[in-house]
């Protein structure tokens, strides 16, 4: 009676935050797409898939995530060219950029979490085995799949102490863990939590991040236009900021051109490149002279590096590559929810810089103690640093190699999960 009225309440709130949802939709443009990205999704889920085909079902929140998954995707794809992989996102900022991923067969929105839609869902695709990727823990989803006897791994997994699983109103949740065969999280306290609560089908393996970043390390393509524009100057990348992020940054620049003119250059690669941002950038920056990057790419690029001193990253899926030739870089997000991506930039090694809210990345956190990464709380923060590295050239050396080795120290998680999966497989 008690799991019947736990479930019920779950269920109650999915519908409400769909309702929400569609709600929220009349004037915010991604909960639009996250709504009319669903509307005939059966439809298209029916009509493209073919039957008798082996599938493996990996399960992304968004971009991230799937950034954090990817190693492994490639890796299946590699494995086991026969079976076909269908990839799902929970959000818009995942679906929309990855849509047309050229190692993943199928790729869909997730039906949101109702009985209804999750027998339907995993019925059509008929997954012999499931990877949910870190956050995503959908307790209809876990169920039927556990019903229908298909293997569920959760990878990359992070645990705390405050998340509802630890709570005493936290027993649905609970039992939805009892339905993994395996997650394998990124630390020795994530297993001692879950322990705690008697879930010990669980394997410590680094995050598969590490292996994504140094593969992108290893195999990046030059970017030429960058490679000009810095010239030899001392080039500071901006990755994924926000508005406090390039008023802080513009901060920097503009100091920068009264005591160092000509020994800069600046990159800055928003989170967001709708057109109201860029003019926001521009118009902080507005008494330098900056470009946007698809202009850039129309001009000459010795004339790009002699009449510009800031280059906007107006398009996307740059950045990684990008952070190849940062001597700093600074990550956006730490003065909003929270830092994003800084494992992309600490494989090329150079100090790394962000805001106040990193605490809940366990990367940011690690490199923060081994002093090769610095948060900091405003611009003079940030002028500080970069004046006392500047001086110091081997400060600069060790912090630089700081970064590198921590991700190579941290590589191995895909081939600990293949390994798994492989002999999931196998059965």
């Amino acid at each position: 009676m008690k799991e019947r009225l736990q479930t019920a309440g779950y269920n109650a709130g999915i519908y409400t935050l769909y309702l929400g949802a569609n709600a929220q939709a009349l004037f915010k443009p991604k909960m639009k797409q996250f709504v009319q990205g669903r509307k005939n999704q059966w439809e298209k889920i029916e009509k493209q898939l073919k039957p008798n085909e082996k599938r493996i079902w990996i399960h992304c929140a968004s971009l991230g995530e799937f950034e954090q998954g990817r190693s492994l995707i490639d890796e299946l794809k590699q494995r086991y060219p026969n079976h076909k992989l269908v990839l799902t996102f929970f959000s818009p900022s995942g679906y929309e950029i990855r849509k047309n991923y050229k190692n993943a067969d199928y790729v869909f929105y997730l039906p949101i979490d109702t009985p209804t839609n999750a027998k339907r869902f995993v019925t059509l695709v008929k997954p012999i085995v499931c990877l949910f990727v870190k956050y995503e823990f959908w307790y209809n989803y876990f169920y039927t799949l556990h019903k229908y006897k298909i293997p569920i791994i959760v990878v990359s997994a992070i645990f705390k102490s405050k998340y509802v699983f630890f709570q005493w109103y936290g027993q649905l949740f609970r039992r939805l863990l009892t339905y993994t065969e395996r997650i394998f999280v990124q630390d020795e306290l994530s297993k001692k939590l879950l322990k705690k609560i008697k879930v010990e089908n669980v394997t410590v393996a680094p995050d598969t991040r590490f292996d994504r970043v140094i593969s992108n390390a290893k195999n990046y393509n030059n970017i030429n236009l960058i490679h000009s524009f810095k010239g030899k100057a001392t080039l500071v990348v901006v990755g994924s900021s926000w508005a406090k992020d390039e008023a802080l940054i513009a901060k920097l620049i503009q100091n920068n051109e009264k005591t160092k003119p000509d020994e800069f250059r600046y990159v800055i690669a928003p989170h967001e490149i709708n057109e109201a941002h860029l003019k926001n950038i521009e118009h902080n920056l507005q008494k330098l002279n900056c470009i946007r990057y698809t202009d850039a790419a129309l001009m000459q690029a010795n004339r790009v590096n002699e009449k510009y001193k800031v280059l906007i990253l107006n398009t996307m899926g740059m950045l990684s590559t990008v952070y190849a030739y940062a001597n700093y870089t600074y990550i956006g997000g730490g003065f909003g929810a929270g830092i994003h991506n800084v494992l992309e930039a600490a494989v090329f090694g150079m100090p790394i810089f962000f805001g106040p809210n990193y605490k809940q990345f366990k990367e940011a956190v690690d490199l923060v103690k081994l002093k090769g990464a610095f948060c900091v709380k405003n611009e003079n923060d940030l002028l500080k640093y970069i004046a006392l590295l500047e001086k110091d050239k081997k400060m600069y050396q060790n912090i630089s190699q700081t970064c590198t080795n921590y991700v190579h120290q941290n590589e191995g998680g895909t081939q600990i999960i293949m390994d798994y999966l492989t002999q999931v497989l196998k059965r």
